[in-house]
């Protein structure tokens, strides 16, 4: 009788273990709803309004565009993005987080190595000095439209603050968050810093990004990637980057252009997937992202340390772009 108490009880014990979940391994199945949003295209809400991660890899481009749109990726990037992207983006599924721009800084470093920072008051003087240093490096007058020179009467930065693009002259950038699920004890995110040139930098001697977001979030092992593309004759090429990973707190990448007066633009981006902790919950985050683009050989240089992204280098003269966005983590 005492045996079968016992076994009894071991039955009851080894039930019980069975149904523990273990955070970031079991998580609970969350209630799904079909929804429309094209004429033969239904998809999967989860809770919280985030799409399902699309598994299927041979679904269409039209229909890949009008995923993005609804998970809130901005409309005009997706038109941009090659296909593979998509299919990478669809596959996390997720949902746009609402961002806000906290700071956004243009700084030209002249030959003589001064940096300095781009404003509406300021920018004719930046220009001027572009045009010297240019010349003074025996640069024709006609070559110079291969350089990011500041146009008169040129707008310097407009921003769209729910999608944190933003747009500086010819090239642009944005960071985006996207909400891909929760456990038991983390949060769940894709974060994305995307560029564009609108038209080509004419000239390539390495340019450098960095995307962090020290303190709070843990990288997802093997997520991150750097691509760009350009589009030369009709086709979409695709370059991946050198990566730089030995820091939990963000990743940087090196990369160069292929310069060609025929290719319309260039578009690239930097994403990892991060977990943060639910002790975050409520507090005001910040993501860092960093560009830098010379105009000449140098030792420029982008790392991730404490604080955030840090810029080094001390030859060589060009731009150099850095900018902060905030969110909120909230429960779904």
């Amino acid at each position: 009788m005492l045996t079968k108490k016992i076994i009894l009880l071991m039955t009851i014990l080894a039930l019980s273990l069975s149904l523990v979940t273990v955070d970031n391994i079991v998580e609970a199945k969350e209630p799904i709803v079909s929804e429309k949003i094209g004429k033969d295209l239904t998809i999967e809400i989860l809770k919280g309004g985030r799409v399902a991660p699309i598994k299927n890899k041979d679904i269409q481009e039209e229909h890949l565009d009008l995923i993005l749109q609804k998970i809130g990726y901005p409309n005009e990037s997706v038109k941009r993005w090659n296909v593979e992207k998509k299919r990478q983006l669809a596959s996390y599924g997720g949902k746009v987080v609402d961002t806000q721009l906290s700071e956004f800084k243009h700084e030209y470093v002249s030959k003589d190595g001064k940096a300095y920072e781009v404003t509406s008051s300021n920018k004719d003087e930046i220009r001027k000095k572009q045009l010297d240093d240019l010349k003074q490096l025996g640069v024709r007058t006609d070559e110079q439209d291969k350089y990011n020179i500041i146009k008169e009467n040129e707008s310097l930065l407009s921003t769209t603050q729910s999608n944190g693009e933003n747009q500086d002259g010819k090239w642009s950038a944005m960071i985006i968050v996207a909400d891909i699920g929760e456990t038991t004890k983390q949060y769940k995110y894709v974060v994305l810093m995307d560029y564009y040139w609108d038209g080509t930098p004419n000239v390539s001697f390495g340019d450098n990004a960095g995307l962090s977001w020290e303190p709070f979030g843990q990288p997802v092992a093997n997520t991150a990637i750097g691509v760009h593309s350009w589009e030369y004759l009709g086709a979409i090429l695709t370059s991946y980057h050198d990566l730089n990973l030995s820091s939990n707190s963000g990743v940087t990448s090196s990369f160069w252009y292929h310069t060609n007066t025929e290719i319309p633009y260039h578009i690239g981006y930097l994403l990892e997937e991060i977990n943060v902790s639910k002790n975050y919950t409520g507090e005001q985050l910040t993501i860092s992202a960093a560009y830098t683009h010379p105009w000449v050989p140098n030792d420029w240089s982008i790392s991730v340390g404490e604080g955030g992204l840090s810029l080094g280098g001390s030859i060589g003269f060009g731009d150099k772009w850095t900018w902060r966005h905030n969110f909120t983590p909230t429960p779904l």
